[in-house]
């Protein structure tokens, strides 16, 4: 926007206040304290507007819809799989049933080996002893082993988990038949029952 950060505060409140925008910040990190910040559009109708009628309003205009809905089925995958990620994180404290749950955030930034690490679904039991650690995938695969070694050697690299009891999940298109050992797995039905 061609603003200094310290100018958009009180327009950025205004706009969460009205649940248009939403903060998201760090899984564990204090929204008050950290700078590590990322603003959202929180409001499904207006983010579809923003992310595929805006830019390509010119082309609407003119009459080249075609064009324009081509392009939106293009693009239209990677954006499902970011508001199914979304949905997973809500689902959380709902789904999971042995125990209760905090709500769930994302968590970026450095694992114990220095290197830049992201997961999608972080929530700590409300007795502090245990995490969910999951992935959410939105693919047309059903066979997760790999996701499940791969979502294991991220959680070892978490450094402010190792006092606690890891639980791995992952949040799926298609829900398998067999599910790798030492990971649950949710499908749609699971966590959009969650959310009722």
């Amino acid at each position: 926007m061609g603003k200094p950060a310290t100018h958009l505060s009180n327009a950025l409140s205004f706009l969460i206040e009205l649940k248009y925008v939403r903060r998201e910040v760090p899984f564990g990190e204090s929204l008050r304290s950290t700078k590590r910040s990322l603003y959202k559009i929180n409001d499904p109708f207006f983010n579809f507007y923003f992310t595929f009628v805006l830019p390509d309003k010119s082309r609407i205009d003119l009459g080249l819809s075609a064009q324009v809905i081509k392009e939106i089925k293009k693009k239209l995958p990677f954006y499902t799989s970011t508001i199914w990620e979304e949905l997973c994180r809500q689902s959380v404290p709902f789904i999971i049933k042995d125990n209760e749950f905090n709500p769930s955030s994302r968590w970026w930034g450095k694992g114990s080996d220095g290197v830049p690490l992201e997961i999608d679904i972080v929530s700590e039991s409300a007795d502090r002893k245990k995490l969910l650690v999951g992935e959410a995938r939105w693919t047309e695969k059903n066979e997760y082993t790999s996701d499940a070694v791969e979502l294991l050697k991220k959680a070892d690299k978490l450094t402010f988990a190792r006092n606690h009891e890891i639980i791995p999940a992952l949040f799926v298109k298609h829900k398998p038949v067999f599910s790798p050992p030492g990971i649950r797995i949710f499908g749609p039905d699971e966590v959009v029952e969650g959310l009722r």
